[in-house]
């Protein structure tokens, strides 16, 4: 009676191997590549190369146009923007090591989109502009690393379900997620 012979997948005495072999050579050549790989230099998004600043104030935004409430609107939905990032904690203006400063400069309502036939038209959609100059200051370097306007928009209907608030919300998110792109990207 013969033993069992198992097959030598690696038997390279013969000058050929087979396709099952090729696949395990080529798996464990994967995987210590990513290995490699891993422990050679790691990535992140958080905190990555910020010139030593960790901490921001947001102080409340200035606003010279006449809507009410907004510059509230923009200033807490900045913050919860850069908590959410991870990038910066917040901190108060004395202790925080960068400021982010703005103000609110115009606000426009102007009509988006058309319906009607002949000489009778109406607006269905109305486009909200918010303007913003933002100002980013490192404290510790005391020096403005950029201020520019920054802006945002969004629709709106008078009828339905879409009111101008939630235009107002869309430019809003638009501001904040500009100016936290510039903030992170410029580093």
């Amino acid at each position: 009676m013969n033993p069992i012979r198992r097959k030598n997948y690696f038997d390279l005495s013969t000058g050929t191997h087979s396709f099952m072999a090729s696949q395990v050579l080529l798996c464990k050549f994967f995987l210590l590549a990513l290995t490699v790989s891993m422990t050679g230099c790691t990535y992140s998004f958080s905190g990555a190369n910020l010139g030593g600043v960790k901490t921001v104030a947001v102080p409340v935004f200035d606003n010279i146009t006449s809507e009410p409430g907004i510059r509230e609107r923009v200033t807490n939905e900045l913050v919860r923007a850069i908590l959410d990032d991870n990038n910066f904690k917040i901190a108060d203006l004395k202790l925080a090591d960068a400021v982010i400063a703005g103000k609110i400069t115009k606000i426009d309502d102007v009509p988006f989109t058309f319906e009607g036939s002949g000489n009778t038209f109406s607006t269905t959609d109305y486009k909200i502009t918010i303007t913003t100059t933002i100002r980013f200051e490192n404290k510790k370097e005391k020096k403005t690393l950029w201020e520019e306007s920054v802006t945002g928009w969004g629709r709106y209907t008078l009828q339905g379900d879409k009111r101008r608030n939630d235009g107002i919300d869309e430019a809003v998110k638009m501001i904040t997620q500009n100016v936290l792109n510039k903030v992170v990207s410029d580093w």
